[in-house]
């Protein structure tokens, strides 16, 4: 998922140069494959990869190795640098350089407001990521996980002690006694 917006300083070519041609956006987070050497958002090519068992990169139709992902070239990462971008959102008027513009889409207030997965309130961008870390049906959410995990740990541990105590019996019963080889008379 590459960066929205418009790149105002920049030509048409010059804007292709930063785009990603899986979100056909601005990169976010440059990755350059080995096979053909060429540069995705970090995201896209990761998502491409786990698409399919067998997968292969966009472009060349190389078999994509994840573990060989280098960051972008210097000259993509100074490109995007000098990009003046203009937020995305209606009624917002922010113009700002790459890494500025990153962080501005991620609390403008004029962007969409977010749906809380775990107590299904909408929230202000801004305000989203604060809710997510306080929300108490999130926590809900998560001690439940937890009290699942406990049961099903302690049903194992059951398991593994009856199986022991199985398995001591067996060595009882299979194992002669000292007394029937050596009489102390």
């Amino acid at each position: 998922m590459g960066v929205q917006g418009n790149v105002e300083n920049f030509t048409e070519e010059q804007r292709k140069r930063i785009t990603c041609s899986v979100c056909l956006e601005i990169y976010e987070e440059p990755v350059e494959v080995a096979c053909c050497r060429q540069v995705f958002c970090k995201s896209c090519i990761l998502s491409v990869s786990t698409a399919s068992r067998a997968s292969s990169c966009p472009i060349c139709r190389e078999k994509l190795d994840v573990k060989r992902l280098t960051k972008a070239h210097p000259f993509i990462l100074e490109h995007l640098s000098t990009a003046q971008m203009s937020c995305p959102f209606q009624a917002c008027a922010d113009s700002n350089i790459y890494e500025a513009h990153i962080n501005h889409i991620k609390i403008c207030p004029k962007g969409p407001e977010s749906k809380c997965p775990f107590c299904k309130e909408h929230f202000a961008r801004m305000k989203f990521d604060d809710h997510l870390e306080n929300c108490v049906e999130r926590y809900k959410e998560l001690v439940k996980k937890a009290e699942y995990m406990m049961t099903k740990l302690r049903i194992e541990n059951l398991h593994l002690r009856e199986k022991l105590a199985n398995a001591e019996r067996r060595a009882q019963v299979n194992t002669p006694t000292f007394h029937n080889y050596h009489p102390l008379e």
